[in-house]
């Protein structure tokens, strides 16, 4: 492997401001080929970024914590793909989303709405009260396509996740991510919005005009934080490492080398790109034109991009991981640069190895 063509081009992402901070990590066939880190996790402190920083994973939440952790439900016997949600949450149930099922939200064609700032709303509510309310308000969101028809990317689909996750499981969310990621020796975590893990050395995120601070260790995402910060779609907090693991007990049971809390069946099927779109279950493909990882991953990839800046993608023909994390939005979101940039990195990453 090139290091110097690697380090030339993260070195130009500073000097360009497409982000404070990084770490980029490179392997395949559970090989670490490169491990780096670049900048500053904060450029008020000037706390230098290191291979340990810990990041807001921000929708990376969804294919390694939410998705995951409906794939061992449905090992459970607890449900099937094809489940409606309206089986699992009867307050979902309506003549438009009776059919909504499962594998819609984790393909994004359920016809639910991208986003909406439901934070705004809860955060005047008791924080008792702050789930359920928004439940209700998920259950009372109009659609706007039928489901199967439409592929669109939705947060609200995986904050749904979070309900049907608790009520097939009977426990929190996070105790069931928890209890998987025990198993595994993960050690990726949620944090909660309090101080408990103020010792914890933090990727700084966006210096926010509503919490009226520069964001370390707490959520980013506004609907995550209002409930907790405990969500389907956003909330997860880690290390490049532990994505690195993760990533690669799911490689290994995809091969067939060993089963582990999925059997290879689930993990082919979670992988399995929907006939009808751009994506596998709860995971994102190549897309054929301007894909975030560039031009030599192969169609049989998968992968996911999170706001704060961060990304994994990983070719499960070659059995090559590439690992992202930067703090993109520190100190405001408006920085848009790490869209030519992750094409870039992961095209030099897959020509040097």
């Amino acid at each position: 492997m090139n290091y110097k063509n690697i380090d030339k081009v993260m070195l130009q992402g500073l000097d360009q401001a497409v982000f404070p901070g990084a770490v980029l990590l490179i392997a395949q066939k559970q090989s670490i080929f490169f491990f780096n880190s670049y900048g500053y996790a904060d450029i008020f402190s000037k706390e230098k970024m290191n291979k340990d920083t810990i990041f807001d994973l921000a929708s990376l939440t969804k294919p390694l914590a939410a998705a995951l952790a409906i794939a061992a439900l449905i090992e459970e016997g607890k449900a099937e793909f094809n489940t409606a949600i309206s089986e699992i949450i009867p307050e979902f149930y309506n003549k438009d989303k009776k059919k909504i099922t499962i594998e819609n939200l984790l393909y994004h064609n359920s016809g639910l709405p991208a986003y909406k700032p439901y934070y705004k709303a809860l955060e005047k509510k008791p924080y008792i009260k702050r789930k359920k309310i928004l439940l209700n308000m998920i259950c009372a969101v109009p659609l706007i396509a039928s489901p199967d028809k439409k592929e669109l990317y939705s947060d609200i689909g995986f904050m749904l996740l979070t309900f049907v996750i608790e009520a097939l499981s009977g426990t929190k969310f996070e105790d069931y991510i928890y209890r998987i990621y025990n198993s595994l020796n993960i050690k990726m975590f949620f944090t909660d919005n309090g101080n408990k893990n103020a010792n914890k050395k933090f990727a700084s995120t966006e210096k926010c005009f509503w919490r009226k601070k520069v964001l370390k260790g707490v959520v980013h995402d506004q609907n995550a934080y209002v409930i907790g910060g405990n969500c389907g779609h956003a909330g997860l907090f880690g290390r490049a490492k532990d994505i690195y693991n993760l990533i690669c007990i799911l490689i290994s049971i995809y091969k067939g080398f060993g089963r582990s809390f999925l059997n290879r069946t689930t993990v082919i099927k979670l992988f399995k790109r929907n006939r009808n779109g751009t994506r596998c279950r709860g995971f994102d493909m190549p897309s054929d034109k301007d894909a975030s990882c560039g031009k030599y991953f192969s169609a049989n990839s998968v992968g996911h991009l999170g706001y704060t800046g961060v990304s994994f993608w990983t070719d499960l023909n070659k059995e090559t991981v590439v690992i992202l994390l930067t703090n993109r939005i520190h100190p405001y979101c408006s920085n848009k640069k790490i869209r030519n940039f992750r094409p870039l990195i992961h095209n030099v990453a897959m020509m040097n190895l």
